[in-house]
């Protein structure tokens, strides 16, 4: 199905607008809308694969040009070009916060909120800029973000407060997530160099520490005239192992208490430059997306297969929550209490023990050994073949049954759907005349987030077809309309007769309401006190909007 339409018709008022089904343009040159109306029964047709445009967010200050859900998918992140974080209702679609961008300047000589040898000369850019990366925490608490300029900024969701503060390198954040049973501690991905660990302290204006991972030595700085690759990573479900690229096409599992290599593997054919890495829910695939354009998914139960041949006493570890990330040798007072830590000395990947002692060192795999090559049966493959194209940004499915991915086309918003099993293409969607910069699938249902290149966020959703019948077994669908006649009483109250009658088996007419089922529900409605929102729960699951002021 197309869709065709101008930016002034889609920045209309978005709480009366129905779903929409399809765009077509009327005989006398004018645009037509189909709605469908939100309060018909729908019955899904078409699969678990999103099928058209269901609704769009849009603001009229700002640009959104990245996203992300928090992981019940009732919030969504979006990220500004001039630095504002939105968080949008997707029970509601409304905006629910909008956080102003953080123009807080770092003085030159600060450099407890980027320690680790990431401190940049002058002064500390503001997070004024655009918004590359987001991430909620487990708890849906805090929003932590990434900017174009490398700066970091973690906010309470809520209120929009900034808790931590960090600056590191002069690159693009790429990516940022919160490390899977460690609430704290944050995997910061650039792109140029290797990832950093992100532990923000108490207070936005506290130490933090912003440590790069050395990833057992394979993301050390590259020799003088060589090119700085981008390395990404990501956590395993449950935050116990780390995966990661490094070179051309070859993938790490590093363990992520001890830090050491567990398995290393080149994909096979890879010709390219990876540009993304992420994870299905399930934990089970890994989804590459490389500049050779081809997609490629890669079961972590193969590259678990190809155990990494080096033998590693120890090698550069997370520091537990709480700990320090990037402590020096000499520092085993501070680290007392955080067990293995990870530092950086020489370019080597030591284990630093609480007493500060150094217990181990990693052996790498020795320069020129071949590496272990993945099964090419295993892989998944997913292209272009006629076009070529390049491809802005990939996602799996909530269940990792399709891959999604948005092509780098300029005026064209296209997103092409594969099936993981089959490794067919399922569909292509065709949005309007606009390139797509993002793309996000719901954690839990069959939905995505697009955003396009003129700042506007198209959901798309499953195609549905209205069903009314469904309100009512013995309802009756009419092709036309049929005059229909009132009997005299059948809008009144039954009497002692009729409710006689139908105690012995004698329906009552429709519309008669029995006098005890009345007399039954004859009371006040006590309708309660409207939800509030309270900052002492477990998890922030839900994100109200907040009343608009003067109403």
């Amino acid at each position: 199905e197309g869709w065709c339409g101008d930016l002034g018709e889609r920045r209309c008022n978005r709480a009366a607008l129905a779903p929409i089904s399809t765009w077509q343009r009327a005989a006398g040159g004018g645009k037509q809308r189909r709605q469908l109306p939100h309060t018909a029964a729908m019955v899904d047709v078409m699969g678990d694969v999103p099928a058209c445009i269901d609704e769009w967010l849009d603001h009229d200050d700002t640009h959104m040009c990245s996203a992300a859900f928090n992981r019940w998918g009732t919030v969504l992140a979006a990220g500004c070009l001039d630095g504002t974080v939105l968080l949008w209702n997707m029970d509601t679609r409304g905006l629910a916060r909008a956080h102003a961008p953080d123009l807080h300047v770092q003085a030159a000589g600060d450099t407890g909120a980027h320690g680790g040898g990431l401190a940049r000369e002058g002064a500390r850019a503001a997070h004024a800029d655009k918004i590359t990366a987001l991430a909620f925490s487990a708890d849906g608490f805090r929003v932590a973000s990434g900017s174009q300029d490398g700066t970091l900024r973690l906010r309470d969701a809520a209120t929009g407060e900034v808790q931590a503060r960090a600056a590191g390198t002069a690159e693009a954040v790429t990516s940022i997530s919160e490390r899977p049973g460690a609430p704290g501690t944050w995997l910061v991905c650039y792109a140029k160099g290797a990832p950093a660990a992100w532990q923000p302290s108490a207070g936005a204006d506290a130490a933090a520490t912003l440590s790069p991972l050395s990833l057992g030595g394979a993301a050390e700085a590259p020799a003088a005239g060589e090119k700085a690759i981008a390395f990404y990573a990501v956590f395993s479900p449950s935050g116990e192992t780390l995966y990661a690229n490094v070179q051309r096409g070859t993938l790490l599992a590093v363990d992520a208490t001890s830090g050491a290599i567990v398995a290393r593997a080149r994909m096979p054919g890879f010709q390219g430059a990876v540009k993304g890495l992420s994870i299905s829910n399930d934990g089970k695939s890994l989804l590459v997306n490389s500049t050779d354009k081809i997609i490629r998914t890669v079961p972590v139960d193969a590259l678990m297969a190809c155990p990494e041949r080096s033998t590693a006493e120890g090698a550069a570890s997370w520091a537990t929550a709480g700990g320090s990330a990037g402590a020096a040798i000499g520092g085993a007072q501070a680290v007392a209490q955080a067990g293995p830590t990870l530092i950086e000395e020489d370019k080597k990947a030591d284990i630093v023990n609480a007493n500060g002692c150094v217990s181990g060192r990693a052996t790498p795999t020795p320069v020129g050994a071949p590496e272990v090559q993945l099964p090419q049966d295993c892989l998944g493959e997913f292209q272009n073949v006629v076009d070529r194209l390049q491809w802005r940004s990939v996602c799996f499915s909530e269940g990792g049954e399709y891959v999604a991915a948005a092509a780098a086309i300029k005026a064209e918003h296209h997103i092409y759907v594969w099936s993981v099993d089959s490794k067919e293409q399922a569909k292509v969607l065709e949005g309007p005349k606009e390139g797509v910069v993002d793309i996000v699938w719901h954690p839990v249902r069959a939905q995505f987030v697009s955003i396009a290149q003129t700042g506007v966020a198209y959901i798309w959703a499953k195609n549905a077809l209205e069903r009314w019948s469904a309100f009512a077994p013995d309802f009756k669908e009419l092709v036309e309309n049929e005059e229909y006649v009132e009997q005299e009483n059948e809008f009144d109250i039954c009497g002692e007769d009729d409710e006689a009658g139908a105690a012995n088996g004698k329906s009552l007419p429709m519309g008669f309401a029995s006098s005890k089922c009345i007399d039954e529900n004859d009371e006040d409605l006590d309708i309660g006190t409207p939800a509030v929102f309270v900052r002492d729960q477990s998890a922030l699951t839900c994100l109200p909007l907040l009343p608009e002021p003067g109403r």
